[in-house]
C-alpha cells in the first residue's frame, strides 16, 4: 500500500492561498454566495441561522456589491481584511454551514 505523506493543515492553508497560474477550485466555489448559503440551508433542513448569516452577519462585507458575488470572488477579495476579521469572515462562510449540516447529521 503506498504511504500518502502527511501535509499540516497549517501548510496546506498557505498553499490553498498561494497564487496558482490557472485558477483550481471546487466547484462549490462557483456558487453565487446567496445560492451557497440558501442551498445549504436547504440541506440542513431550514435552518434560520445559515440564512441569517448570510443576511445581516455577511450584510456589510456584501454591500459592496451590487449582485450577490461568486463565492470564490468573495473569498479572494476579502484576504485584504485584517487577519483577525478575516478569520471570523472565512469561519462564517467556510467553516459554519457545514459544521451545522455535520451536527445535524447526528441529531
Amino acid at each position: 500500500m503506498k504511504q500518502i505523506e502527511k501535509i499540516p493543515l497549517a501548510n496546506r492553508l498557505r498553499q490553498a492561498g498561494a497564487k496558482q497560474p490557472t485558477p483550481y477550485f471546487l466547484h462549490i466555489y462557483r456558487f453565487y454566495m446567496d445560492t451557497y448559503f440558501y442551498g445549504l440551508a436547504e440541506l440542513v433542513g431550514d435552518n434560520r441561522d445559515l440564512t441569517e448569516t448570510l443576511d445581516k452577519n455577511l450584510l456589510s462585507h456584501l454591500a459592496q456589491y451590487e449582485e450577490a458575488p461568486l463565492l470564490a470572488d468573495f473569498v479572494a477579495e476579502s484576504m485584504e481584511l485584517p487577519r483577525w476579521e478575516l478569520g471570523e469572515l472565512l469561519y462564517q462562510v467556510l467553516v459554519k454551514p457545514f459544521a451545522e449540516l455535520e451536527r445535524r447529521k447526528t441529531i
